[in-house]
Parts: structure tokens; C-alpha cells; sequence
């Protein structure tokens, strides 16, 4: 999952922990290894994951794009 998304070319950013993989073309400013997710935000095109390998599951928790077709690009990078 992480190399598809980063493989995209307005990823920019990676981080991936425990149960949670995010990948962002914006860092949080005060945050700079943490990339930006958040929702309605007007430039950063982002997404959050949360996975469990043990209960085999994969939740998309946040999508942000302000242009149009990227999101759907990040989802079949899953």
C-alpha cells in the first residue's frame, strides 16, 4: 500500500505506524513528519488508513483532494 501511494506523483510524504498509513503531498506545519490529511483542507491531497493485520482489515479514515480524480487515484493505489 505505502510504495503504490508513494509511487503517485503528488504524494510527497509517508508515514506509516503500527495500525495507520498516511501519505500526503503536504507535511503539518508544526507536525513536519506527519503528513497532512486533514479533511476540507484547501491545497494538501491526502489519506489516512487504518489496518490491523491481525483482524485483517483495511478502514479508509480520510481522503482529502481539491482535485477532482485524485482521491480515486490514492483508493486503487490501496
Amino acid at each position: 500500500m505505502a510504495i503504490n501511494l508513494a509511487s503517485l506523483d503528488f504524494i510527497k510524504y509517508v508515514r506509516v505506524c503500527d495500525e495507520t498509513l498516511a501519505a500526503s503531498s503536504e507535511n503539518y506545519p508544526k507536525k513536519p513528519k506527519v503528513p497532512g490529511t486533514k479533511e476540507n483542507h484547501e491545497t494538501a491531497i491526502g489519506i489516512e488508513i487504518l489496518y490491523s493485520k491481525p483482524h485483517k482489515y483495511i478502514d479508509f479514515f480520510t481522503i482529502n483532494s481539491p482535485i477532482k480524480g485524485n482521491g480515486s487515484k490514492m483508493v486503487d493505489a490501496v
